[in-house]
């Protein structure tokens, strides 16, 4: 199920896990999580035969699975695709910069993060894929991409990107 969603439902599904309101019961805390998978609203869930209830939050146990997966050379959303820089030495530097800004807050900015880590490609008159510009202005625009992005191919790159980036780092 992990393959499934996307990095923005990782994005708000997180603090919900890990920060939940002290007032939340089990039960607050699954229908928040059904509604950011499904997309439902409250009432929807509410609405719901209790079998078809007890279905969705059964859903739910894949939260508590460890993450698998491996590094993508290139992740395609909305019709676009991005060639994942691994190479720090291959990043400007404004982009590396960028990177250690949005990092005080890993979790809501990983569409950041990630967009300062791709290079934007396009098809050439051969119908092949190659480099684009990177546009600094085009940014969010990136971001807004790698938020539709399935999570695990994101998730995964980052993994693997910041290891890297600890060693060069520490070097």
């Amino acid at each position: 199920m992990w393959q499934e969603i996307t990095l923005w439902q990782y994005q708000q599904i997180i603090p919900i896990m890990t920060k939940p309101d002290k007032d939340w019961t089990e039960i607050n805390v699954d229908y928040k999580l059904i509604s950011i998978l499904t997309g439902m609203t409250q009432y929807q869930i509410d609405s719901l035969p209790l079998e078809d209830l007890k279905k969705e939050r059964a859903k739910l146990k894949f939260l508590k699975e460890d993450i698998t997966g491996k590094p993508v050379k290139y992740i395609e959303v909305n019709g676009r695709r991005y060639r994942v820089i691994y190479n720090i030495k291959d990043m400007p530097f404004a982009r590396y910069i960028e990177s250690k800004v949005f990092g005080k807050d890993v979790v809501g900015n990983l569409h950041k993060i990630s967009a300062s880590m791709v290079m934007p490609q396009k098809r050439n008159w051969l119908g092949r894929w190659v480099d684009d510009v990177y546009d600094a202005s085009k940014h969010e625009q990136y971001s807004l991409d790698m938020q539709e992005a399935k999570f695990v191919d994101v998730y995964h790159t980052l993994v693997f990107f910041y290891q890297v980036y600890r060693y060069w780092i520490e070097v």
